[in-house]
């Protein structure tokens, strides 16, 4: 293996995080070797607001003895990451991956339905951690007319900020060809609530993957979490997908206010054609163009409402 010794009968070397089991990883290091981790000395106390200090698609510093676990001693730069706000008395941040391209936003026509707030929510997460939004509709093949409308409706919605929203089934191999290609040499993250079949997309790309799936609650509506785990998987034709425990709830981490609109693409166009350049875009600010924006057709009038919740929100969590 290449590196440089460390400690007696140890060696140095960098990897990547394919696999997170609590306190414990999985990395493959540079020459190819998995190596079971665990976190040393200072990374594994000093975690400051992190839940999480290290998280599938880390780039690691590691040291490997000649047989045994290893140690992960220093996560390196990160390109970009995907985190939420975890529950809990004190705010935490949980990166739900790093080193990532696209957020494949998984949710489904039913069982359950999609949610345009979390929906809204995960594009907002993407765009703070520096990745690129894909918004993905399964279980199409159990649409009606009036969902195939609301589909509809929400592909305008988005279409303003150039997201794409894609409808397949993973069940009858509807649209999967797409999404593939889509995804083709790149990092994806699956994310998205229970039920909503991201493991049984992943599947339908790659039979091989062989990820558990299992049915919506009928009693509850909601998807039992049948991905215990969060892992880095291999795709065939180039590009790799991190599969992740279905989300709940989903508070964005350390996103500011002021940057909020920053992170919502089609305001943010229009944002500098406000007649004061402290304009918070309110219902009631004089000179507003997001305002004029809505009446002209530029942008969706439920997603300028969406920014003003959300930013009275982050407002609010930001008084002292």
């Amino acid at each position: 293996m290449t590196g440089s010794h460390a400690d007696d009968g140890w060696v140095s070397c960098t990897g990547r995080v394919f696999a997170a089991f609590g306190k414990r990883y999985e990395v493959v290091t540079d020459d190819g070797r998995r190596v079971d981790c665990s976190l040393r000395g200072k990374l594994r106390l000093e975690t400051g607001a992190l839940v999480n200090p290290v998280a599938v698609g880390d780039r690691v510093r590691l040291d490997v003895p000649a047989d045994g676990d290893g140690a992960i001693v220093e996560v390196l730069p990160r390109r970009s990451r995907v985190s939420r706000t975890a529950t809990g008395p004190v705010p935490l941040e949980q990166i739900l991956a790093a080193n990532v391209d696209l957020l494949i936003a998984v949710f489904s026509v039913r069982r359950p339905r999609f949610d345009l707030r979390m929906v809204d929510r995960l594009t907002l997460a993407a765009e703070a951690g520096q990745v690129t939004p894909v918004i993905v509709i399964n279980k199409i093949d159990l649409a009606r007319r009036s969902d195939l409308a609301e589909l509809a409706d929400l592909e305008s919605r988005f279409s303003f900020a150039a997201y794409p929203v894609i409808r397949v089934s993973a069940a009858t191999g509807e649209g999967i060809d797409e999404l593939a290609v889509r995804m083709r040499d790149q990092v994806s993250l699956f994310a998205g609530p229970s039920g909503t079949g991201k493991s049984s997309i992943a599947n339908a790309i790659d039979p091989s993957l062989e990820l558990r799936t299992g049915d919506v609650s009928r009693k509850i509506g909601r998807g039992r979490h049948t991905t215990t785990h969060s892992a880095l998987l291999e795709l065939p034709g180039g590009g790799q997908v991190v599969d992740t425990p279905g989300i709940g709830v989903l508070d964005v981490w350390g996103l500011a206010s002021d940057d909020l609109r920053q992170c919502m693409p089609d305001l943010a166009i229009i944002d500098d054609e406000c007649r004061f350049r402290d304009c918070a875009h309110g219902d009631r600010e004089e000179g507003c163009a997001l305002s004029a924006a809505v009446e002209a057709g530029r942008i969706r009038a439920d997603r300028l409402d969406f920014y003003r919740k959300m930013r009275a929100w982050l407002v609010e969590r930001e008084a002292p």
